[in-house]
């Protein structure tokens, strides 16, 4: 007797990525990769001066910005000194919420 692997639902057929949606992902790719290089400098370049360095949360800004994330943001605004606690869904979760505050810096 021989098991069968069970029937696989039929799926979408996958269209190919045109060559204008390869072009922009490469390009921000790119552009992540620069921010990242630059933010590393800056953050060290920072460090010297003192323990608060606000560049790992532009870097995290700037990745949800680049990657097409938009933010609607309710309740009160958090206090320096605090904790915030998240269950996050997916990995653009992360720069999204350790992020937003610099939106308005």
């Amino acid at each position: 007797m021989t098991a069968k692997a069970p029937a696989r639902p039929p799926s979408a057929p996958q269209r190919p990525i045109p060559l204008r949606g390869r072009l922009r992902i490469a390009a921000r790719l790119v552009v992540m990769f620069a921010l990242l290089l630059a933010c590393i400098l800056l953050y060290y370049l920072r460090r010297l001066r003192g323990p608060h360095n606000p560049w790992p949360s532009r870097f995290l800004h700037g990745i949800a910005h680049l990657s097409g994330v938009r933010l609607t943001v309710t309740g009160e605004r958090r206090h320096k000194g605090t904790i915030l606690l998240a269950n996050h869904v997916s990995w653009i979760d992360i720069p999204a919420i350790a992020g937003h505050g610099q939106a308005d810096a």
